[in-house]
């Protein structure tokens, strides 16, 4: 028969709730946040692991069926289940043998031998031990060797495979903390392969979830083939990552460029300061690199760079050099609002002319306003000085962006959204980075045709010339380890195809 015991004065809880935030984008735009949605859906999914539900499913039974005789005010229970069990209340020692099953709220260890003591929190379990853990963050672990103080919420695993948190890791040595978990000698990848696409492995990896990851001394796999290696590598992840993968290459196709290849690295000089490469090749263009050397934490960044640049409408720009400095997006006291700052001084090239370009910018936008679970407003505004020698020019300008997002049923959302500022292609003597006009009105759907494949249509409209500006069409498409960007034009006729691997 099989013997439980449940201790109601200890905590047991292997990896504890991770403090995460995630930070405001300053200049709301449509597309940005139907894919980030969508991305927080496919991470949200990749968390759901079938044995979690399962563990989800008989405990919320059990506690259906069990009389609440329990002090909310103590730390939740501890359960020790399993073939032969011995508690010492003297001493407080427990062992247990045969199908052992330890259960704390969510999380449960299961192995055949444990020996732990209720006094001192700690549990050891030499051989094999399986964890799960339903929520903060999700994990789905086999380890040997594992010690863990339910009091301190520390501990060790050796010869550690699993999930964590939506990502597939392996570790010689695994050590948790409160508000974060070490891989020591490991790897990390979100691709489900069993041999996967890309991943990297270091030495030590740090991983805060939803917040950001450090590892030291990393290589990065294509496959099982290395393409490149550096000291340090430092990037968000969860919801605070925003963007593509810059970590492994990726391959763009447009009209103009014919295919392009570009590829991230960076390299740590000394702390918080490393130097840095993105390059770009393209049989059309040859190479267009940027290289850059600058200062960060995490919230200021300063740097030099040079190189060529591009926007998202194909237009170039080569910076000899120019200085950037960013601050933010920071909390405004408890308030949901967040601002940033941003400064450019630099000498730009078009090819037509030269000018050395002065920027300043700051900018405040709102967490979403949330009408109802299936209507949500996104907004914000901000003053801009753009100064160039060029033409001896000036514009100053106020910022307003509003989104209007509307969630029709699961599969359908519409949208409308409103842009304003005077830096625009017409006002400014470059059109690297600006808008095509000054006040924009967007509008569309986005439907998902199923858990692979999403269809955007959008609607620009010029509100000076009360006229259409532009019909564009997107297709994105989930290829197991790395997704597809497909983009129509209409009225310019231009295609343009984008592959990355997924992110962090």
């Amino acid at each position: 028969m099989k013997n439980k015991i449940k201790i109601c004065s200890g905590l047991f809880a292997l990896v504890t709730v991770f403090n995460s935030y995630l930070l405001a984008e300053a200049a709301p735009n449509a597309l940005d946040i139907l894919t980030d949605r969508e991305n927080e859906r496919e991470a949200a999914k990749d968390r759901l692991d079938p044995e979690l539900q399962a563990l989800h499913d008989e405990l919320a039974a059990q506690q259906k069926n069990e009389p609440k005789t329990i002090d909310a005010k103590l730390p939740p229970p501890v359960t020790f289940e399993g073939d032969d069990i011995s508690f010492n209340e003297k001493n407080g020692e427990v062992f247990a043998k045969g199908h052992v099953k330890v259960t704390q709220l969510e999380a449960r260890m299961t192995t055949d031998a444990l020996r732990g003591n209720t006094q001192n929190s700690d549990v050891y379990v030499e051989d094999k031990m399986h964890l799960l853990q339903v929520q903060a963050p999700p994990l789905v672990l086999d380890g040997y060797k594992t010690n863990y103080n339910y009091q301190k919420k520390t501990g060790t695993m050796e010869n550690a495979k699993g999930k964590v948190d939506g990502r597939y890791i392996k570790g010689e040595k695994l050590e948790f903390y409160p508000d974060e978990m070490i891989i020591y000698n490991g790897s990390v990848t979100k691709c489900p392969a069993i041999k996967p696409d890309y991943h990297i492995s270091a030495e030590k990896i740090e991983i805060w979830p939803d917040d950001h990851m450090v590892a030291y001394n990393v290589k990065f796999y294509i496959k099982n083939q290395v393409i490149y290696s550096t000291k340090k590598y430092e990037t968000k992840i969860g919801k605070n990552k925003k963007g593509e993968n810059t970590a492994f290459p990726r391959v763009r196709y447009s009209k103009e460029d014919g295919i392009t290849i570009r590829q991230d690295f960076e390299q740590e000089l000394k702390k918080n300061v490393n130097a840095y490469a993105e390059l770009s090749y393209s049989p059309k263009r040859d190479f267009k690199n940027v290289y850059g050397v600058g200062w960060k934490n995490s919230l200021l960044k300063l740097a030099l760079e040079t190189g060529d640049y591009e926007d998202g409408d194909n237009n170039w720009i080569k910076k000899e050099p120019t200085f950037l400095i960013d601050y933010g997006p920071k909390q405004i006291g408890d308030f949901p609002f967040h601002y940033s700052f941003s400064s450019e001084y630099g000498k730009w090239d078009d090819d037509i002319k030269t000018s050395w370009h002065q920027s300043y910018s700051v900018y405040v936008d709102r967490d979403p306003i949330k009408f109802s679970p299936s209507l949500s407003l996104y907004t914000g505004f901000g003053y801009k000085i753009i100064k160039e020698s060029y033409d001896n020019s000036q514009i100053n300008t106020v910022m307003y962006d509003g989104v209007l997002l509307k969630d029709i049923n699961p599969k359908l959302t519409v949208y409308t959204s409103y842009h304003y500022t005077k830096d625009s292609k017409v006002q400014s003597a470059f059109d690297y980075g600006n808008a095509d006009f000054a006040k924009n009105i967007e509008s569309g759907f986005s439907y998902k045709f199923d858990d692979k494949n999403r269809f955007v249509a959008e609607q620009s409209y010029d509100v000076d010339k009360k006229q259409t500006h532009d019909f564009d069409y997107y297709w994105y498409h989930d290829l197991h380890c790395a997704q597809m960007e497909v983009r129509y034009r209409e009225k310019r006729d231009a295609w343009s195809v984008k592959f990355h691997l997924k992110n962090w």
